[in-house]
């Protein structure tokens, strides 16, 4: 008899355990959500943007322009290739942003940051691609009203972007990505609640930023934006094309203030890390 209420006991103790790890597992389920982790992890290794010369020199502003070729924007006027002895690489790219108040993205004279389009071999057929880069801002860096940084675009067999997806700022330091499509309006993928804040003035942080391209006719593309390995802002279900023939091109290093400040300012970046498949 003795023996029969143990059993019983131990067969009772053991729905018991089963109850709270089930009621556990909802709870856990209810609160937690899955976050991808940073791309850099995911994707094969990729290609840098070297700012050196094969002998090992910093590139002077004409090489760089002579690189990144045409369409450029404030290449001369407003970089320059400096060593750093505290940083994430040995050297950066050190970007002028002007007092403007606007891009002036069709001005022949550029005062403000600059613009160019690195496009790697061997992406014509890529669906997904892992843009890495590590940006710092001074210590008293003047937000504005917000501005732009380097992110992923693509286009039909090297014809004009048909879309681009911009890491941007606001005047409050929250960061986003900015899809703008062809024939459609910029959506701005941003959850503040995690992006509050994210840059921060006078030390290093490390952007990430994926793209994954949708099928055609369907909203089933991704992009998402790390920062510091921690994921901000994300939307699976975009469509960045209409057609399976527009790829990912390259990079969209767009990098200036995207309206009024109280100041000129100068930021640098390490060079860029590209991966796809």
């Amino acid at each position: 008899m003795k023996s029969l209420n143990l059993y019983s006991l131990a067969y009772h103790g053991a729905g018991v355990l089963i109850v709270v790890f089930v009621g556990a597992y909802v709870a856990r389920s209810a609160f937690y959500v899955e976050t991808a982790s940073p791309c850099s992890k995911r994707y094969p290794a990729g290609m840098q943007f070297a700012l050196q010369t094969n002998d090992g020199a910093l590139m002077s502003p004409p090489e760089l322009q002579a690189r990144v070729g045409l369409p450029e924007r404030g290449v001369l006027e407003n970089t320059k290739i400096v060593s750093v002895s505290r940083g994430p690489s040995r050297v950066a790219l050190e970007v002028k942003l002007a007092n403007v108040t606007s891009m002036e993205s069709d001005s022949a004279e550029p005062h403000n940051g600059l613009n160019f389009r690195w496009r790697p071999l061997g992406l014509n057929s890529a669906q997904a691609a892992c843009l890495t880069y590590n940006l710092w801002l001074p210590r008293r860096f003047e937000f504005g009203r917000g501005g732009v940084l380097p992110g992923l675009y693509g286009s039909t067999m090297g014809s004009n972007p048909a879309f681009a997806a911009r890491v941007a700022w606001n005047d409050k330091s929250e960061i986003s990505v900015d899809v703008e499509r062809s024939g459609a309006k910029t959506r701005s993928i941003n959850d503040a609640s995690r992006s509050k804040k994210a840059l921060t003035p006078g030390r290093w942080a490390i952007i990430e930023q994926e793209v994954v391209l949708n099928s055609s006719e369907n909203s089933d593309g991704a992009v998402r934006l790390w920062v510091d390995g921690q994921l901000l802002t994300e939307d699976t279900r975009i469509a960045m094309r209409t057609d399976d023939i527009t790829n990912i091109s390259g990079v969209l290093a767009d990098i200036g203030y995207a309206g009024s400040s109280k100041k000129a300012d100068t930021i640098r970046l390490s060079p860029f890390e590209l991966s796809w498949r």
